[in-house]
């Protein structure tokens, strides 16, 4: 969720696209604040990447179509592993660009290709249950 640093609280917050709109307020209730410095997502802990069958890396472009990769995704890759990639349409075809592996035996990764960015996302927590 939204970090203080940002000057926004989490309730103030209007998605891009409306479709990803909290529509049950009681969700925000649930919350609790948000104590991680926003520049805590520079460390990780290879043990803990390492000791989970598959990764989910959501990276900071998710709607639209500017494509942008960051150290994120670099974590499971140091890692040597599996990975599900949220982020915006045509990362995992990037990566593979690149000559990374996306380890699509082990998963459906027609969500990379998708557009919209709900539909997206269903696809990607169909992805995760499988």
């Amino acid at each position: 969720m939204l970090h203080n640093e940002q000057g926004i609280d989490v309730e103030e917050y209007q998605p891009f696209d409306p479709l990803m709109q909290i529509r049950a307020a009681s969700i925000l209730k649930a919350l609790k604040p948000c104590t991680v410095s926003a520049n805590a997502s520079a460390s990780y802990n290879a043990d803990e990447i390492v000791s989970s069958y598959c990764n989910v890396v959501l990276e900071t472009q998710f709607n639209g179509n500017k494509l942008q990769l960051t150290e994120k995704i670099l974590r499971p890759i140091a890692c040597g592993q599996a990975f599900i990639l949220a982020a915006a349409p045509g990362a995992l075809q990037l990566l593979r660009r690149y000559g990374f592996e996306t380890y699509d035996s082990l998963k459906d990764e027609s969500y990379d290709l998708e557009l919209d960015a709900c539909t997206r996302l269903y696809k990607i927590a169909e992805a995760m249950k499988k």
